[in-house]
């Protein structure tokens, strides 16, 4: 593991202590003792399901639990994956938000995410486990241009941008560059039904 990955987890394990300390998961907890402790009381239930899912929100800030796949298919086993994946979203549509994610299955191991960021009128910015991105975007919805800088910590860096002009009520002209060498041009129809 390299530093940078230590550093990435280390400041993300502050970010989190700091928001726990100032009771930002309170709720969260709570719900989630609670689901354990129904669970614990409904164990004796034999037919349960194989598959479960469960949601706390509260105020834009929501946990979910899912799992599923335990009850092998015995006439296609070689499909068995049971998994488990935890999220835990802080914030809303504007301001200052967190994401974390971890998942675990059978057949593709574990995986995670870990996101933090700012959505606002003009500019969006987040840092994620794979880099930093900062992004705006100017004019409407009938004609813009979004502008996307991307520094990833393997130290790619990438420069996007797209735009959009609606040329009649069902046809849109699209395109956009990138520093990679990437390039789309297109017109395309939008039917909205």
């Amino acid at each position: 593991m390299e530093k940078r990955d230590v550093g990435l987890f280390e400041g993300l394990k502050s970010i989190y202590n700091e928001a726990d300390s100032q009771g930002a998961f309170d709720s969260v907890k709570e719900k989630l003792f609670n689901k354990a402790r129904i669970d614990k009381e409904n164990n004796n239930d034999t037919e349960s399901s194989a598959n479960v899912s469960s949601e706390a929100d509260t105020d834009k800030k929501n946990i979910n639990i899912s799992s599923g796949g335990f009850k092998p298919n015995l006439t296609d086993i070689t499909n068995y994956n049971p998994n488990v994946n935890v999220a835990a979203n802080l914030g809303g549509d504007k301001g200052f938000y967190a994401d974390a994610g971890a998942g675990a299955s059978l057949q593709r191991g574990v995986n995670y995410n870990a996101e933090a960021g700012y959505k606002g009128d003009k500019v969006d910015a987040k840092i994620d486990t794979g880099g930093l991105q900062i992004g705006t975007g100017f004019g409407g919805d009938k004609n813009n241009v979004n502008v996307n800088l991307a520094q990833r910590f393997d130290g790619d860096t990438n420069v996007n941008v797209e735009g959009k002009k609606q040329l009649n009520k069902y046809l849109d002209l699209k395109g956009s560059a990138d520093t990679s060498g990437n390039y789309k041009a297109g017109i395309g129809f939008d039917f909205k039904f």
